[in-house]
């Protein structure tokens, strides 16, 4: 019987042991889960709270764009303070013939937290459906074969006749109207050309340029100069080139950069984006393509054409253009502007439209607004004033959402060309 009693009592404290060792799992167990449970809503609450950062930041961004925005100053650059967790830095620049405006979330003194740029351009004004504006020279208008034109036209004399005996397109007298005898202003012209040339100073040196250079609109613009400059690289982003000769190969690769010079020399078969600007001709080969938001600029320098009284600021354009985007010939004296020529090889296409106060020789399709002096046909070994012959000009195909530039005379408010980085 005693050994029976000691075999009970051994068996009770084994149960016992192992009670507690469950007991002692089943702490460790809740303990576990429930470190895990007030990880996990740390863990939530740190991504809810980084979550509502963001969403603060992005939210300030788009407030200082529409502060920027609502500014008259051509130029601002400001610090916000947001409490103790943000400062706003908000600023807006002239690129070419855009504006670029920033606005950066910086937590601290150097975090950034988000950023938003835009380039920032004048959009379309859907009221105003023009497809070609002529000056009113009291010249005679003609119609040749293979013409296709849409929106108002603005002819000399309000009268349209057809050239030749058959084949002659014709518009309905419901699209011409009589042209004024001055063209529509360019917006801010003075402004804005003027700032694309000031302070241009460039070394007398030759620069070719065969790197790949990329630089943010975050960052301080990238100023490459010379006497002559010769891309055969790839330039990105925030970059001025400034020079006297500019040539860019066809294998070079540009993207939203700006060029200003004296001449421009484009090689054949070039591809890219880009704002050109010169202040004595543009040459341009064969099948070259502009990818939007392009800018083609001749804009002559007065002093330079008091030196020189018998040279003709030129675009000159090789057949198959491609561009999307605008090209501008301007200038504010008629003495200069009745020098001006601009020749546009034949089976051209833009997106966009052309502006100049001169002269345009133009064979190809426009899906946008032509306004110039007056329109020149060159046919085989003869040069017609005032004609136009295998061209199609389509405003109607033009987006609503179109953004030209801020020196476009058909635009109303401002609006975002592109997002940057």
């Amino acid at each position: 019987m005693a050994f029976l009693t000691d075999l009970r009592q051994a068996r009770h404290k084994v149960v016992q042991g192992y009670t507690l060792l469950y007991a002692l799992v089943a702490l460790i167990i809740i303990s576990a889960f429930s470190l895990f449970i007030l990880s996990t809503f740390n863990l939530c609450n740190r991504t809810i709270s980084i979550a509502k950062r963001r969403d603060l930041s992005f939210l300030y961004c788009y407030q200082g764009l529409s502060y920027i925005d609502s500014l008259k100053s051509d130029g601002y650059d400001y610090n916000f303070e947001y409490g103790k967790d943000f400062r706003l830095h908000v600023s807006k620049k002239q690129w070419g013939l855009y504006e670029v405006y920033s606005a950066v979330i910086i937590a601290g003194t150097t975090d950034t937290v988000n950023s938003k740029l835009a380039l920032i351009g004048l959009q379309r004004d859907t009221a105003i459906n023009i497809g070609l504006f002529l000056r009113n020279t009291n010249a005679t208008f003609y119609l040749s074969e293979n013409v296709i034109v849409s929106g108002n036209c603005y002819i000399p004399l309000g009268f349209v006749k057809k050239y030749g005996n058959t084949g002659a397109s014709d518009l309905p007298k419901q699209q011409v109207m009589t042209s004024p005898d001055t063209l529509p202003s360019l917006k801010n012209a003075d402004t804005l050309i003027n700032r694309i040339f000031e302070n241009r100073v460039y070394s007398n040196s030759i620069l070719k340029i065969k790197d790949t250079v990329t630089i943010s609109f975050l960052d301080t613009t990238l100023v490459l100069n010379a006497d002559t400059v010769i891309i055969d690289g790839s330039l990105s982003g925030n970059i001025l080139v400034a020079a006297k000769r500019l040539f860019i190969h066809s294998n070079a690769k540009l993207s939203g950069i700006v060029l200003a010079a004296d001449d421009i020399y484009i090689s054949d078969y070039f591809n890219g984006s880009c704002q050109l600007f010169a202040t004595d001709s543009i040459l341009i080969g064969q099948s070259v393509a502009f990818n939007y938001p392009s800018i083609v600029g001749l804009f002559p320098n007065r002093k330079a054409m008091q030196q020189a009284r018998e040279f003709r600021p030129t675009i000159q354009i090789g057949d198959s253009l491609r561009l999307y985007g605008e090209i501008y010939a301007y200038a504010k004296d008629y003495n200069i502007s009745s020098k001006l020529d601009v020749n546009v090889g034949k089976g051209s296409f833009i997106k966009g439209g052309i502006y100049t106060n001169s002269n345009l020789s133009w064979q190809g399709t426009c899906l946008g607004t032509i306004i110039c002096d007056k329109i020149i046909y060159q046919g085989k070994g003869s040069v017609y004033e005032n004609m136009i012959s295998n061209v199609t000009i389509h405003p109607d195909s033009l987006s609503n959402f179109y953004c030209y530039s801020l020196l476009f005379p058909l635009s109303s408010e401002k609006k975002v060309v592109a997002w940057l980085k």
